[in-house]
This record gives structure tokens, sequence and C-alpha cells, in this order.
């Protein structure tokens, strides 16, 4: 599995205020990427010698349940919210609670394949 945290407040607060979609179209593409739906499957930087790894089955994102945006694009992903780990992170001098949610490989290549994404 890999984790995605869609609210890392260094890159997601200056993407969010000067890069208008550029977040979800980062995000799409390292889905796309990761879990084997992109065209082509798996290509370099990989080296042409060795057989690229396999794709994986699904990714987990987790997020601020108070973060909007960010929960709005894993939904665009197609991504399943799986539940809240409460009291996830301490963040600012408060303990707040995360939504995680996960994309299956078989979920993403229907969304994919649909053009919802």
């Amino acid at each position: 599995a890999f984790a995605l945290r869609l609210d890392v407040p260094s890159a997601s607060d200056w993407v969010s205020r000067n890069c208008r979609g550029m977040m979800t179209q980062a995000v799409q593409q390292i889905a796309r990427f990761a879990l084997g739906c992109s065209k082509g499957g798996n290509t370099p930087p990989y080296s042409l010698e060795e057989p690229p790894p396999p794709p994986l089955r699904r990714l987990q994102i987790t997020t601020c349940t108070e973060n909007k945006a960010s929960i709005a694009l894993a939904l665009r992903l197609g991504a399943t919210q799986e539940g809240v780990l409460r009291e996830y992170e301490l963040l600012h001098g408060r303990w707040v609670d995360h939504a995680c949610f996960g994309l299956l490989a078989t979920d993403a290549a229907t969304t994919f394949e649909e053009g919802m994404l």
C-alpha cells in the first residue's frame, strides 16, 4: 500500500493558492502510475534492462476531516471513505481527526476508463 497525505501544509497550501487544478492533475497522475492505469503501464524512469515493478493494489489517502478541498479531491479520484482516524495528528496545538480513503486498482481502472479522471 502507498499512503498519500493530501494536506501537507507546505505543499498543498501553496499549490491551492497558486496553481488552480494542479493538485488534482498531480494526484491523478500519481494514482494512474502507481496503480498501473497509465497508458502503456509503468514506464521509465525505471531501467529499460529490468522489468518495471508491479503496480500497487491500493492507495491510502488521509486528510484532516476539516480539509474539504482534499476530501473532495479524494472522492473525485474515486476513493472510498473507509473511516476516521481519531486524534490522528497534532496540528497547531490541537489534535485533529483524519478521514481515511482507499483507492483500489480495480476501482481506479473503472474511474479512469469512464473518463472521470
